[in-house]
């Protein structure tokens, strides 16, 4: 089964991203936080992440950054999340 982690900061856009995916009948689990994102990343092993930019503690970018240079999680696809954030952001994530 198809496990998605979704790491949203904003409880509002968490509950919907939750709820439409759940009712596809995908296994979700949820972050609020980039710490909490790589804590749940190592023990559940998601098979997909929907990570925001924008967060507390830990950004999206630099659980990126974690996430490719680890050579037991860079495989995953991790699709950036942001409603905040410029091009520029857009451009360093596509990078990684």
């Amino acid at each position: 089964m198809v496990r998605i982690l979704i790491t949203e900061d904003d409880p509002l856009m968490l509950r919907l991203y939750q709820k439409v995916f759940t009712l596809e009948k995908y296994d979700v689990d949820v972050a609020v936080n980039g710490e909490e994102a790589l804590e749940k990343v190592r023990i559940n092993k998601p098979t997909l992440i929907l990570l925001d930019i924008m967060m507390p503690k830990m950004n999206g970018l630099q659980v990126l950054d974690r996430l490719k240079s680890n050579p037991d999680t860079q495989s995953i696809p991790v699709i950036m999340l942001t409603n905040l954030a410029g091009q520029q952001d857009a451009e360093e994530a596509l990078l990684k």
